[in-house]
């Protein structure tokens, strides 16, 4: 969850059962500038991944045809969309799907974060509830981690001293599974990190080669409450102004 900087999309994957949440003091999704030493963990162990095809012809789901509106009424030919329910993500050129593949989101259920959660430093040992990979339209920039190499780092959402992003599936806890999860058939496998979204290593390098290297690409996340997904792709600002009042009651002090 928080970690230096970066964020995390990471899936894990259950043959039989639905998998358990693993241990709580990995930060994933929220990555602190100076916690050098858990950059240097969570880049540690990774595994292969059986490369992804890109997409010839793929069904949307209903939500994810509602999402593509939105996103068309917005002037987002190009977009990422990450559907938590599904555990997956696709890339949009032109209004069309071109890459899909699996996606690790954060273990709460939850849509959004709280002012308080936002506040919570990145040495808290979060719980469950706190572990929100959050809904709307967001935007994403390339990074560099020391570790990691390229991440994709959400602009709208900055805790105290963490920050979300998109980033390859890390294994540093095996307990965790998150390589078996992110290859599942079940959805409900791919709920496990902190907050990040976790990818295959072929998903991030297909990724980081056709993105805009300097511009900010559109994310679309879809909400687990698809009675939301209208309001909550509309606005996508409640982290963002959350995060900015943080900001301001940080600098006061």
């Amino acid at each position: 969850m928080p970690r230096p900087l970066s964020l995390v999309l990471a899936l894990a994957v259950s043959v039989a059962a639905p998998l358990s949440a693993g241990s709580a003091h990995a930060r994933h999704h929220h990555r602190a500038k100076s916690a050098a030493a858990e950059r240097r963990a969570e880049a540690s162990p990774r595994e292969a991944v059986p490369t992804t095809s890109p997409v010839v012809d793929v069904t949307l789901s209903a939500q994810e045809q509602q999402a593509l509106q939105i996103a068309t009424q917005k002037g987002d030919p190009d977009f990422i969309m990450i559907d938590k329910a599904l555990g997956k993500i696709i890339v949009f050129h032109e209004g069309k799907p071109v890459w899909t593949g699996a996606a690790l989101t954060g273990l709460s259920p939850l849509d959004s974060y709280t002012a308080a959660i936002l506040a919570l430093p990145e040495s808290h040992k979060f719980a469950t509830a706190e572990k929100i990979t959050p809904a709307g339209r967001f935007t994403v920039r390339r990074t560099q981690d020391d570790e990691e190499g390229t991440v994709l780092e959400l602009d709208e959402v900055h805790g105290n001293g963490w920050y979300l992003a998109l980033h390859r599936v890390w294994t540093g806890i095996p307990s965790e599974r998150r390589m078996q999860r992110l290859q599942s058939p079940e959805p409900a496998d791919r709920h496990i990190t902190f907050g990040c979204i976790n990818v295959s290593t072929d998903t991030m390098r297909y990724l980081t080669t056709h993105l805009p290297k300097k511009e900010r690409t559109p994310l679309y996340i879809l909400p687990m409450d698809q009675t939301s997904t209208a309001s909550l792709l509309e606005m996508g600002k409640a982290e963002a102004a959350l995060t900015a009042a943080l900001r301001c009651s940080s600098c006061r002090r």
